[in-house]
C-alpha cells in the first residue's frame, strides 16, 4: 500500500454513548465470537460519460429491510470509500459499520478516479474534476441508494464531512422530498478558498505567536523553526518538500529566506518575514492561473469552488421538513468551531424546528484528539458515533 500524505489530505479542503449494559454485553459477545450483525453488497454505478466507480451497500444480516437507508460524502482530498486517511483512520467505513450494525443500510462509494486507499488510478479525471462534478457523483449515489430493496425510500439521510458536508447541504436543497435528514460534520460556512487561507496563513501564524513565541518577541529563530514539525511542514511543503534532517532543513529554510547562510541562532520577525512567504504559499496554491496540481490541489477543482455558494448562504434554503445534525470537534484545525457556530446561528433564526449543533472538546477533524493546531489521526471517538447513531434512529423510527 502506498504511503499516504496524510498532512495534506487533511490540509484539503475529509461514536460508543451508553446503551443499556444488555445492549452492550450482546454487541461485545458478537465481537468476541467473530459474529458478523451486517453484511454488504458491492456495485459498480456509472457516474457518467463512461467514468465508473465502486460502492458497497452495508446493511443488518437480519430482518429483511426495508431500512432506513444512509449516503456518505467524503470530504476533499483523493478519498477512497472508506475515506482512508492510515490504517487505524477510515472514518466513513466506520460509521458505515456502526450504523450498519444497529439497523441502518448505509452506501459508501469511491470518490471518482480513486481506488483503495486513495489511489489516483486516473490522474487525468482527476486533475480535471470539479465540484459540480462531485455534486452530481453524489446525487446519483443517492439515487443508487434508494432503488436498493433493503433501503426504505421514505428514510433517507445523508452524512457529510468537511467538503461532503457542503455538497450535502447543496443536495438537500435540491431533493427536499427525498431527503429526510442531514448531519454536517466538521462544515464549512465560508468557502473553501477562505477555510485554505485560515489553513495556510492565519492558523499558522496564530501558532508561532501562542506556541512558539515565548519572549513575546515577535521572532522565531531557526533553530526553534527546525524543530518544530508543524510550522517547518507549512513553511517548505510547498517550496521545498520532503526535506528531514535538520542540515537539510536549516539550508531550505536559507534558502527560503534568501540568506545563503543561515545558523541556529538567526531570527526571523513572524510578520515582517514568515508571513509573506506563508502568503506567497497561498497565493501559488490558489492561483487560478495554475495548470498543475500542487498537494493534490488541482486549479480547476479550486476554480469550482470560487463559483460555489457556500454553506452559509445555502443552509437557509434547506426545506424545514429536513432535520439538521451539525457535529464540530472543538480543536478542529482544518475548519474551526467558529464555523459551524455561524451555520447554527442562520438555522435558529430562521427558527428551523428541529436543528442541533453537537461540539467535542479535544476532539479535531476527524473526531479524533488533537490540539487546536493539528490534526492527528485516528478512530473516530466512540461518544461521536454514539451520538450520531442515536440522533438517526430518533428520526428514523
Amino acid at each position: 500500500m502506498r504511503k499516504l500524505n496524510i498532512t495534506v489530505s487533511l490540509l484539503l479542503l475529509s461514536t460508543i454513548a451508553l446503551f443499556s449494559s444488555s445492549s452492550i454485553l450482546s454487541y461485545e459477545s458478537f465481537a468476541q465470537f467473530d459474529f458478523n450483525v451486517s453484511k454488504s453488497r458491492h456495485m459498480n454505478i456509472d457516474l457518467g460519460k463512461g467514468v465508473m466507480t465502486n460502492t458497497q451497500l452495508n446493511f443488518p444480516i437480519i430482518g429483511k429491510g426495508s431500512f432506513p437507508g444512509v449516503l456518505l460524502i467524503h470530504g476533499s482530498g483523493p478519498t477512497d470509500m472508506e475515506g482512508t486517511l492510515s490504517l487505524n483512520s477510515k472514518p466513513l467505513g466506520e460509521i458505515s459499520n456502526y450504523l450498519s450494525e444497529r439497523g441502518f443500510a448505509v452506501l459508501k462509494y469511491d470518490k471518482r478516479g480513486i481506488g483503495q486507499y486513495g489511489e489516483i488510478k486516473d490522474k487525468n479525471l482527476w486533475k480535471n474534476i470539479t465540484v459540480n462534478d462531485l455534486i452530481r457523483d453524489a446525487e446519483k449515489a443517492l439515487s443508487v441508494l434508494i432503488q436498493q430493496p433493503e433501503v426504505d425510500p421514505k428514510k433517507i439521510s445523508i452524512i457529510g464531512h468537511s467538503e461532503g458536508a457542503i455538497i450535502t447541504t447543496k443536495i438537500a436543497v435540491d431533493n427536499p422530498t427525498i431527503v429526510q435528514n442531514i448531519v454536517l460534520m466538521s462544515v464549512s460556512a465560508q468557502s473553501l478558498i477562505d477555510i485554505l487561507k485560515y489553513q495556510m496563513i492565519e492558523n499558522p501564524i496564530a501558532y508561532a505567536h501562542k506556541v512558539l513565541d515565548k519572549d513575546t518577541n515577535n521572532e522565531l529563530s531557526i533553530s526553534e523553526i527546525v524543530n518544530d514539525n508543524f510550522l517547518k511542514y507549512i513553511l517548505l511543503t510547498i517550496h521545498y518538500p520532503q526535506q528531514n534532517d535538520t542540515q537539510s532543513v536549516t539550508q531550505a529554510l536559507g534558502k527560503l529566506f534568501e540568506n545563503s547562510i543561515v545558523n541556529s541562532g538567526y531570527s526571523l520577525h513572524i510578520e515582517n518575514q514568515i508571513q509573506p512567504i506563508l502568503v506567497e504559499s497561498f497565493n501559488n496554491v490558489s492561483d487560478s492561473d495554475r495548470t498543475e496540481c500542487i498537494m493534490y490541489i488541482c486549479p480547476i477543482w479550486l476554480d469550482s469552488h470560487r463559483n460555489l455558494t457556500s454553506a452559509f448562504n445555502v443552509i437557509g434554503n434547506v426545506s424545514s421538513s429536513i432535520n439538521i445534525l451539525l457535529l464540530h470537534g472543538e480543536n478542529d484545525a482544518q475548519i474551526p468551531l467558529k464555523q459551524a457556530l455561524m451555520i447554527k446561528q442562520i438555522l435558529d433564526d430562521s427558527k428551523y424546528s428541529s436543528h442541533e449543533l453537537k461540539t467535542y472538546p479535544n476532539l479535531g477533524h476527524v473526531f479524533y484528539p488533537s490540539s487546536m493546531w493539528q490534526t492527528k489521526i485516528g478512530p473516530i471517538a466512540p461518544r461521536v458515533l454514539a451520538d450520531l447513531y442515536s440522533w438517526l434512529e430518533s428520526r428514523s423510527n
